[in-house]
């Protein structure tokens, strides 16, 4: 009776492993690092989800204004409201198409030879150039001064690409690429992507990089 006492106590048989079975630490880092490339896909994923949707928000709040102050206007200031609304959409979907191509060049409307002499890239375009020409795209598609409803879009996509263009050596190492042969937007890492979340109060920093000059941290000389 004692040996079935003790026997039944405890809670019963302690399980083990089976002897000579090991454990495979490869597959399971494997697997946790699927599990977390995994996470960080649905993240990024939501992310753009919600960027996209704030974006069409503000789209379509700057449409339902501009529809308001044309019901404010006589047929005269209509019809020109209109065509200058209809050549600054022209001017958003050119810069949008560009950057949603990683042509970053093409974003601030430059164009211009490269010669590679063995790793290196010797620009025609310099830093200067960038400057100017990221003063003019930036103008052009201001939410203060561009009425289309996708002008938020273009600012941000500005940005970014006077940012990016605005390494000087990372142009002259090829890291960039010439004009018209950049690396496509898949091709990226850490650029961000089109939305319209900066200029949602004016763009007051793009504004002041109109003021002063100024693009990826430098000062025009």
């Amino acid at each position: 009776m004692g040996g079935k006492m003790g026997g039944g106590m405890g809670g019963g048989a302690k399980k083990t492993m089976p002897s000579g079975a090991k454990i495979d630490l490869g597959s399971v880092e494997e697997e946790l690092r699927r599990k977390e490339a995994e996470k960080k896909a649905r993240k990024a994923a939501e992310d753009e989800r919600k960027e996209e949707e704030r974006a069409e928000a503000i789209r379509a709040e700057r449409e339902a204004k501009f529809e308001a102050d044309l019901k404010k206007m006589d047929e005269a200031q209509r019809n020109a409201a209109k065509k200058q609304k209809a050549r600054d959409a022209k001017v958003v979907r050119k810069i949008l198409a560009a950057s949603e191509r990683g042509r970053h060049y093409a974003v601030l409307g430059l164009r211009g030879w490269d010669l590679k002499v063995g790793p290196w890239h010797l620009f025609q375009i310099t830093s200067r150039d960038v400057k100017k020409a990221y003063r003019n795209a930036v103008r052009s598609v201001h939410p203060d001064k561009n009425r289309d409803g996708r002008a938020n879009e273009a600012f941000r996509a500005v940005e970014d690409s006077a940012a990016i263009l605005g390494d000087e050596k990372a142009r002259e190492r090829g890291a960039v690429g010439p004009p018209g042969q950049e690396p496509g937007r898949e091709s990226e890492r850490g650029v961000p992507g089109r939305g319209g979340q900066r200029c949602d109060t004016g763009g007051q920093e793009g504004e002041e990089g109109v003021r002063s000059g100024t693009v990826g941290g430098g000062a025009e000389e």
